[in-house]
């Protein structure tokens, strides 16, 4: 798909400075030099991507943040802006069995295998509890009913919905009381709740059913590595005459009379552009400003809010030939009862090329709460101490040996490596070290200068499917145009 160089664009606007070259950063840089600007990204780390990084040890990929991902089907935005931007067909993504997208344990001996399709996701469900049967059915429409009332998913303009209006505002676990009355049930039901970092009491309603109704009509992983996108993001804006400069960290927006003249980086370079797109947490962006750029009171939510919840992870890799592949996302309870935390571990063999029959790694997530490791705030990377060290371990060994309770794989263990909040919080730039950040804060697009804006999960929806929709508002923010309905009417017509 060429690049629309007639397309209408403010006029007073040619080039643009994004801040982060994450997954935010990165998508607002690939849709605004696909319209026609001129583009350069700025990332403090020197691998871009931020949630989609990748890193390799022992020969092999492991992938800290993208996991696995809804949304890749024809009628959901995603695709559409994939196919915008002349990369879906470059991607290699697998998709996960039919059968069996989520493996859900709620203990070691109860285990269920949710396939795809809402049809036979309710067909399966049913077979497993037939005395919630009514719930069940009216649980799913209303999940249905509330994800349909998003139409951005759609890739359509927002209207109203007021038969989903009542339920945007309730909480997953009050929904699943509301419908249902089994506990094993509604503890099954809560089984995507890491992927919002969030416990059931506290997620919202409006949330769980877009992700449900994504997961649902059908998962994917990527093949080998995540990175893989952001490099095909950062192929865009380069081709576009674009640049995404690593290495680079901004600590200082410098405004005056409601206008951002340049920024600044930590090593005193300053860079200038017409307007500029702010992709990291929002507290990091009005700590930045020369002079306030929000209205007091969101500024002050934004330093306030937080996420009580992170995760340890646990990376393996296995012997050869010894663990085979599992081309699904296993989910297992935790191994405590805080209710602070998701009730759920999520765990991985994430695919390569030519996956054949044996597993190369596994990844395993473990929800725990920010302040674990509170101790070594202060201290960097690599220089935390022998104490850091053998919590580690310790936490590790646990992880592992809990693991093995659901699946036998101590025999097949080569190597370990973990990570901790505190590793998020270095290498993401979330405060905190909480995976998703300020996710859930909601603030405006634009900021109180001319040519500041915010985009990211912060904005609006987390997650590789929000993210690129919030690009899209930020970007239609900047141009004063329509992009959402331009994007789908082109993708729609080269499809057909």
């Amino acid at each position: 798909m060429q690049r629309l160089n007639n397309w209408q664009k403010n006029p007073q606007i040619t080039t643009i400075g994004i801040i982060g070259g994450g997954m935010g950063g990165l998508f607002s840089g690939a849709l605004l030099a696909k319209i026609g600007y001129r583009v350069n990204v700025y990332e403090k780390n020197q691998i871009i991507g931020g949630g989609l990084q990748s890193f390799r040890r022992d020969g092999v990929f492991f992938n800290p943040g993208m996991h696995n991902f809804g949304g890749y089907d024809e009628e959901w935005a995603l695709s559409h802006i994939f196919r915008f931007l002349g990369i879906k067909e470059k991607l290699h993504v697998m998709p996960v069995d039919e059968d069996a997208q989520e493996i859900v344990w709620t203990d070691v001996k109860h285990c269920y295998r949710f396939p795809r399709g809402r049809v036979q996701f309710e067909k399966y469900i049913v077979e497993k509890f037939p005395h919630e049967a009514k719930g069940i059915h009216m649980y799913l429409d209303t999940l249905y009913l509330v994800a349909n009332s998003f139409d951005n998913f759609y890739m359509k303009r927002p209207s109203f919905h007021p038969e989903a209006a009542k339920y945007v505002d309730m909480k997953l676990l009050q929904l699943l009381h509301h419908f249902l009355s089994d506990e094993e049930l509604i503890k099954l039901l809560c089984f995507l709740s890491p992927l919002c970092g969030q416990t059931p009491s506290n997620i919202p309603v409006s949330l769980y059913s877009m992700l449900s109704v994504l997961y649902l009509s059908g998962e994917y992983r990527f093949v080998d590595n995540s990175l893989q996108l952001a490099n095909a993001l950062k192929d865009v804006i380069c081709s576009q005459g674009g640049e995404v400069i690593t290495g680079t960290e901004i600590n200082e927006i410098q405004v005056s009379n409601a206008h951002v003249s340049n920024i600044v980086a930590t090593d005193g370079r300053r860079f200038t552009a017409d307007a500029y797109v702010a992709a990291i947490t929002p507290k990091l962006v009005y700590s930045m400003t020369t002079e306030d750029v929000a209205r007091k009171v969101t500024i002050k939510r934004a330093e306030t809010f937080g996420v009580d919840c992170s995760v340890f992870s646990v990376y393996i890799k296995f012997r050869k030939n010894s663990f085979p592949f599992v081309n699904s996302t296993i989910y297992i309870p935790i191994m405590d009862d805080d209710k602070r935390k998701a009730p759920y571990i999520v765990i991985t063999t994430p695919p390569v090329s030519n996956q054949g029959r044996w597993a190369d790694t596994m990844e395993i997530l473990v929800p725990v709460l920010c302040d674990t490791f509170d101790k070594w705030t202060n201290t960097i990377v690599e220089h935390r101490g022998e104490d850091y060290d053998n919590l580690k371990k310790t936490m590790a060994k646990e992880v592992i040996n809990y693991v093995a309770k659901y699946y036998d794989i101590l025999p097949s263990i080569q190597n370990v490596y973990t990570a901790t909040p505190l590793t998020i919080r270095d290498y993401y730039n979330n405060p905190q070290g909480a995976v998703f950040s300020q996710m859930g804060l909601y603030v405006p697009f634009r900021t109180r200068t001319d040519n500041l804006y915010i985009t990211g999960q912060s904005v609006l929806f987390h997650g590789l499917c929000g993210v690129p929709l919030t690009a899209i508002l930020t970007a239609e923010s900047i141009s004063g145009h329509d992009l959402m309905t331009d994007i789908r009417n082109i993708t729609t017509e080269c499809a057909h």
